[in-house]
């Protein structure tokens, strides 16, 4: 999910960490895509939200449960 207009078509992006000065607000979307690497290895899961007035919603209904192979 992501949204490119001109004159780039790039995503631009929030980055949601320490030291950013993003204010969320009611009624933003956002589509955050955390990932941890290492030299061998990684991992990317994503999540689409709302922001509300009391917190946040996710956008996906999906079981929220550790998979293990």
């Amino acid at each position: 999910m992501g949204l490119g207009y001109p004159p780039d078509w790039d995503e631009h992006t929030a980055s949601l960490r320490p030291g950013d000065v993003t204010v969320l607000e009611g009624d933003m979307s956002f589509y955050m895509i955390p990932g941890i690497w290492q030299d061998d290895i990684g991992v990317k899961i994503s999540e689409a939200f709302h922001v509300t007035a009391t917190g946040a919603e996710t956008l996906a209904e999906f079981p929220r449960k550790q998979f293990s192979t």
